[in-house]
């Protein structure tokens, strides 16, 4: 979407929104998504980052679109906050062939090759992982 649709999608969905509706924002954003391994649940080895950032500029007009739908007075910020999503992997080739199916290959070679080494040193208990922060927030219509 253009980012200029961002704000117009917005009016949108204020103008087919009945009185204190809600309108929910869910989106994954493209800072921090790591490859991981994960040792127990609260155990991680950070092998690499994906490079998502030719998606920066939507997170950040998205954002922007948000604090004006805000500052126009159209809705009211309820509550935000961000999590983190987990795709797991049975082993590289798996993330590799997911990678290239979805992501365009965004997964270089080195942390292919710093996840590799991390996984043959750990126990066979290590999961794979990539982890994707998503930002969640809820507007209701004034």
């Amino acid at each position: 979407m253009e980012h200029e649709g961002m704000v117009h999608a917005l009016e949108e969905t204020w103008r087919v929104l009945r009185s204190s509706g809600v309108m929910v924002d869910l989106r994954p954003l493209s800072q921090e998504v790591r490859v991981e391994i994960e040792t127990d649940p609260l155990t991680r080895i950070i092998a690499g980052e994906l490079d998502e950032s030719d998606w920066l500029e939507d997170d950040l007009a998205a954002d922007r679109a948000g604090a004006e739908a805000i500052r126009s007075g159209r809705f009211r910020l309820v509550d935000q906050q961000q999590f983190d999503f987990r795709w797991y992997f049975e082993s590289l080739d798996e993330l590799v062939d997911y990678a290239g199916e979805k992501w365009d290959d965004r997964v270089d070679d080195i942390t292919l090759t710093h996840a590799a080494e991390r996984l043959a040193a750990l126990a066979e208990t290590a999961r794979l992982c990539v982890r994707k922060p998503v930002h969640f927030a809820i507007y209701k219509k004034k």
